[in-house]
């Protein structure tokens, strides 16, 4: 399950790309089978790492399964199933003398869909129920349920202006016992949505966001827990060299409602900075700050430095390397305020057009006032196009995740699990 929305975020990843691709023209045809193969997408290694650390890292997007669509005019469509056996040595996050183990089964049919009856109009969406079993009955089983469409216009009545609106829905029984913003094992949904609107004239570049976002709890005694947010973003970028040597900056401001103490909160961040490419490397630096205000009045505001800085290097068609970091004053709806550094790195092998190996580690420290946590991450991924209608993926991943409390025993959890699965086009 993705969470790249619950937090409200900055949409780093389209405010350091400053891309807004239409989908590909989709021609009008009578109902046939296209297959696409597994391209490899833009690499995107200056990614904010900080939403979702401790159970989803990735600077690099999944490679696309190789898909069958199915074409009626204007209209793709791609219906998939995939299932999964996954091996997990503490699934209820514990110490070492509390970890309880298990195997757990996932099931998953899924549709996506493509529409586009102009080349400048286009949507694309998707919806998949899973079902998540455990065979010792460790946790509790559970289902999800996930969908997303993106609407986009890309010219607005004059050329350079676009307008795109994103949605998301999710629903879930856990989240990962890592998710410190959220409740394990209780049912939750999630949804966002939102637009944005980017404006390109010659050298320059203007994008403005806006996403609503909300996460509720199913059970009564859960209510507390409920938060929801509105994230408005402007950028600026300007263009400096024909090479790409582009200077940027960005604001954000987010109000968040929660009923936990100490209540409602308003954050806000400001970065400054240059990205650019020079030869195979892609680079993105910036500086800034970050602010909370309360509103209750005994609570004053804050406000820390910030900075954040990413590379992306590829020599050949073979290797993609990437490393970000990311220093900032953040607040969570249920874990507060902290001062958290990430950095990233991956490494991405292609050896042929059929298999992609993903190697990533990642560590995070987040610095409360009286507690310490500190999270390593190494994780390794296989994907393999078996056949036209086939994709394998294989996965085994460590997290080790201490924690030091003032006058409260170091907390040391580790986390290992193996995955793998099989996803299937029709």
């Amino acid at each position: 399950m993705s969470w790249r929305a619950l937090g409200g975020g900055l949409f780093w990843a389209g405010v350091l790309q400053l891309q807004f691709t239409a989908m590909a023209e989709v021609v009008n045809a009578p109902a046939k089978v296209v297959t696409t193969g597994p391209e490899i997408e833009p690499v995107n290694a200056l990614e904010s790492p900080r939403q979702g650390f401790a159970e989803r890292v990735s600077l690099f997007p999944e490679k696309e399964p190789t898909v069958t669509w199915l074409k009626f005019g204007n209209l793709l469509l791609s219906p998939t199933y995939s299932q999964s056996a996954m091996y997990d040595d503490n699934v209820v996050g514990q110490t070492a003398d509390k970890q309880k183990q298990d195997f757990q089964l996932n099931y998953s049919p899924r549709l996506a869909l493509r529409y586009g009856p102009t080349r400048d109009f286009t949507f694309e969406g998707a919806y998949s129920f899973g079902w998540h079993d455990y065979a010792s009955h460790v946790a509790p089983h559970y289902l999800t349920h996930d969908g997303q469409g993106t609407l986009n216009w890309s010219r607005v009545g004059v050329d350079g202006l676009s307008l795109r609106f994103d949605g998301s829905y999710q629903q879930t029984g856990n989240t990962g016992v890592l998710e410190k913003d959220f409740v394990a094992f209780n049912r939750l949904h999630a949804y966002d949505f939102g637009p944005t609107l980017a404006y390109r004239l010659s050298k320059l570049a203007v994008v403005l966001s806006y996403l609503y976002s909300a996460t509720h709890y199913f059970q009564h005694r859960n209510v507390v827990n409920d938060f929801a947010s509105t994230a408005a973003t402007a950028l600026l970028s300007y263009r400096l060299t024909e090479r790409g040597l582009a200077a940027f900056a960005t604001y954000s401001e987010k109000p968040t409602q929660t009923a936990r103490s100490p209540g409602d909160f308003h954050t806000q961040e400001a970065r400054a900075g240059l990205q650019g490419t020079y030869r195979r490397l892609e680079f993105s630096f910036a500086v800034g700050a970050n602010s909370v205000s309360y509103a209750e009045p005994s609570l004053s505001a804050k406000t820390r430095p910030g900075a954040s800085a990413g590379l992306r290097y590829v020599p050949n068609r073979v290797i993609s390397c990437g490393l970000s970091a990311d220093h900032a004053f953040v607040t969570g709806a249920l874990t507060g305020t902290s001062t958290n550094t990430v950095i990233n790195g991956v490494v991405v092998l292609d050896p042929t057009m059929a298999d992609r190996i993903t190697l990533t580690t990642s560590w995070q420290d987040e610095s409360f006032e009286t507690l310490r946590r500190d999270t390593l991450v190494y994780d390794v991924r296989y994907n393999r196009a078996l056949t036209r209608n086939m994709k394998l993926l294989a996965q085994v991943r460590r997290t080790a995740q201490d924690t030091a409390q003032e006058q409260t025993p170091r907390q040391d959890v580790k986390i290992t699990t193996a995955m793998i699965g099989l996803t299937f086009g029709f």
